[in-house]
């Protein structure tokens, strides 16, 4: 009798033995497989969950993604907790689409998920902190980009979403307030140009608005323009002298035929012509001036060391820009000089006022260039 007990008392162990481990199993089968890192996707393509494990994503306007692997027949729910003010729980049924959450802060969050059968049963309790990714329009500022270009700035922005967003840019050029618009969907970079002087910076407030959201951030940043770019299209120019020397130098057309060798010379012949002596340039059409440049007769360190700079729309009428400008004819380089403001004209004229060498009549010039837009 005792040993009959014994036996049945034994099987009932074994039995029991046998139930835990199969209800181990069970919850072991519902336990998550290893998690991988969380990786930030600055993608609107939707990754298809890895088999090993649930894939995160930080998205942008604070939202995070879960993607769920293929899970087995007997798993009917999930749950998802996290506080954000207060704490939320979300309960899933179906793992097919990725589960997007808004945030209501940009910062890290502590999610837990479990996993359920439709008899109970639940698996161990997994962690993993996400923090989502800000608001498109705030990433594009933060992480923005300048540059100087030709007479201007480019904006360059880091690529996100493909949706729609507003651009505008506001600043002021010589007391003028200016705005550019910009609206679409892949804007990468915006150029603002015809800003004038490269030794200051200009100010410049960058908004963008993301009308389906909502968001609009803005940004203030303080850049310097590069240089206007030289006129190089010299097919349409005319010049024109006060005299010229015949055959010496190549006469008034050598003072743009972008040949520094060649040269044009005032006339010296009997009867020599005094000072002052000018020349005139016709760029063909309006252009807004910033600056000139001048260099001498290559070899030669004599001629003018004084000058006035005239600019004119019709090429009657001219306005004076500057007077008793220096010019140093022992100098080989190019000599510039700025104009205090951009300048609108058609015509600018040269008058040389005053010899390097008392008691000379002549003068001479290499070349002429232009800048502006």
């Amino acid at each position: 009798m005792k040993k009959r007990f014994k036996v049945v008392i034994g099987k009932c162990l074994l039995i029991g033995s046998i139930l835990l481990a199969v209800q181990a199993c069970k919850e072991e089968e519902l336990v998550f497989p290893p998690q991988l890192e969380q990786e930030a996707v600055v993608s609107e393509k939707r990754p298809t969950a890895r088999p090993s494990s649930l894939t995160y994503v930080s998205a942008f306007n604070q939202n995070v993604e879960i993607y769920f692997p293929k899970l087995s027949d007997r798993v009917t729910k999930a749950t998802i907790t996290y506080m954000d003010g207060t704490e939320k729980k979300l309960e899933l049924t179906k793992f097919e689409e990725p589960v997007i959450i808004h945030l209501s802060e940009y910062k890290p969050y502590d999610f837990a998920i479990q996993y359920f059968t439709k008899e109970g049963t639940s698996s161990k309790v997994t962690t993993t902190v996400l923090m989502p990714l800000p608001s498109e329009v705030k990433y594009k500022l933060d992480n923005l980009q300048t540059e100087p270009i030709d007479g201007g700035v480019k904006f360059t922005f880091p690529k996100t979403l493909d949706r729609s967003l507003k651009y505008t840019i506001t600043y002021t050029v010589e007391g003028e307030q200016r705005t550019k618009n910009v609206e679409g969907p892949a804007v990468e970079s915006i150029a603002i140009d015809k800003l004038f002087d490269e030794t200051k910076p200009i100010s410049f407030k960058l908004t963008i608005v993301d009308a389906e959201l909502k968001i609009e951030e803005s940004k203030v940043i303080a850049q310097v323009p590069g240089p206007l770019p030289e006129f190089t299209d010299r097919s349409n120019w005319i010049a024109t002298v006060s005299d010229s020397q015949i055959d010496d130098g190549g006469g008034a057309e050598a003072l743009i035929d972008n040949d520094i060798t060649s040269f044009w010379h005032s006339q010296y012949d009997d009867p020599s012509i005094p000072f002052p002596h000018w020349f005139k340039i016709d760029f063909g059409k309006e252009r807004f001036i910033s600056k000139i440049g001048m260099i001498r007769r290559s070899g030669a360190n004599n001629g003018f060391i004084q000058y006035d700079l005239e600019t004119s729309l019709d090429g009657i009428n001219f306005t004076k820009v500057a007077s008793n400008l220096s010019f140093d004819p022992t100098n080989s380089d190019w000599q510039y000089y700025k104009l205090p403001s951009v300048t609108k004209g058609r015509y600018v004229r040269v008058t040389m006022t005053k010899p390097k060498d008392i008691g000379d009549d002549f003068t001479h010039l290499g070349e002429f260039k232009a800048f502006g837009y």
